[in-house]
């Protein structure tokens, strides 16, 4: 049996990191905070571990296998929270594992515009999916840019002290995220 093929969304950059604390909120808000300005954006940020919360109720959920939040705080210090202040229109939050992931996206993907930048901070999602643009936010090495086979499907893979560089090599032009040289 083949693998299924998966669904190309150019709108959609995935940030996703080889550790904890290398920094992919950080550049998650960075890349925010330059298209928000001038556009309308969407960011979300899927964890696979299930903490308590502090978020009203959950727009929708399955107990034992997701929650989805929509932030509406800027002030709360959540990764979430950091990317509604750094200026994504919409943030939403969502807790699964692996195994529930596609559920959980097919449900949020209901309450997101498909026109509009998309910025997702999440490690399993290229595994149902193909973005526009993929970032893995590493705590080794230097910039090394791997091509994913298609054109306007890419991946970087970047430091910490890297991401200016990067942002400003980042693009969103007619629906699609691009990076330029």
């Amino acid at each position: 049996m083949g693998k299924t093929q998966k669904s190309y969304h150019s709108n959609i950059l995935t940030i996703s990191g080889t550790g904890r604390n290398v920094g992919k909120t950080s550049l998650a808000c960075g890349i925010i905070h330059k298209f928000g300005r001038d556009q309308r954006l969407t960011a979300v940020k899927i964890s696979p571990h299930f903490h308590p919360v502090d978020y009203p109720m959950p727009l929708t959920e399955k107990p034992g296998a997701y929650s989805l939040y929509k932030e509406d705080r800027k002030d709360s210090g959540k990764d979430s929270s950091k990317m509604l202040a750094a200026g994504a229109d919409q943030v939403f939050y969502i807790q699964t594992g692996d195994d529930h992931l596609n559920d959980a996206w097919k449900k949020l993907s209901e309450l997101i515009n498909s026109d509009v930048p998309v910025v997702v901070e999440s490690g399993g999602l290229e595994d149902m999916l193909k973005p526009g643009l993929s970032i893995l936010v590493t705590n080794h090495g230097g910039m090394d840019l791997k091509k994913a086979g298609r054109s306007k499907n890419e991946r970087m893979e970047t430091r910490f002290e890297h991401f200016d560089q990067l942002i400003n090599r980042i693009r969103f032009k007619n629906g699609n995220w691009e990076l330029s040289n």
